[in-house]
């Protein structure tokens, strides 16, 4: 609804509402992903998402690259992103049960969810560079629910690849 609807999102009390119900909703989602892994794989997740979180943040801060410039090539990395899931999908499909194979869908998945990551990852940089601004694409200070929102999704989607990847169930 924020993402679509402009009016929705830029008017007060309406856009906190609209913001509220979203996060309870996806830590909601979150919470149940989370629950089917161990205390310590999820605190260690956590861990290394706010460090990475943190470390993407200074950077996007103080780096002289804009990159709200490159919408186009996040768009050609997420189409390269989604055809690779799609062989994985089919790979994983093909060789499901198959005695020796486990190791390499293992790795096969490690990569997809490193790829996954990194392109998260540079969502975040480009984010953060538009909520904050001084770059030729920002958001105008009536758009800060929306900036919270991308920031918000790209912080728990960034977690829950991390858990997905390193996680024990």
């Amino acid at each position: 609804m924020l993402v679509c609807m402009m009016s929705l999102r830029r008017k007060y009390p309406w856009n906190m509402v609209a913001l509220t119900v979203f996060t309870v909703a996806l830590t909601f989602v979150a919470a149940v992903i989370a629950a089917q892994y161990s205390t310590n794989s999820v605190l260690i997740c956590l861990g290394v998402t706010v460090l990475v979180c943190v470390g993407v943040t200074l950077f996007a801060v103080q780096t002289r690259i804009d990159f709200t410039l490159c919408s186009g090539l996040l768009f050609g990395l997420c189409l390269v992103v989604l055809l690779f899931g799609l062989a994985c999908g089919i790979t994983f499909a093909a060789y499901r049960g198959q005695p020796g194979d486990y190791l390499k869908l293992r790795i096969l998945d490690c990569v997809y969810g490193g790829l996954v990551a990194l392109l998260l990852t540079l969502f975040l940089i480009f984010d953060t560079q538009r909520v904050i601004g001084g770059r030729k694409y920002n958001l105008s200070e009536e758009e800060y629910v929306f900036g919270a929102l991308q920031l918000y999704m790209d912080v728990v989607f960034i977690f829950l690849i991390i858990l997905g990847l390193g996680g024990d169930r």
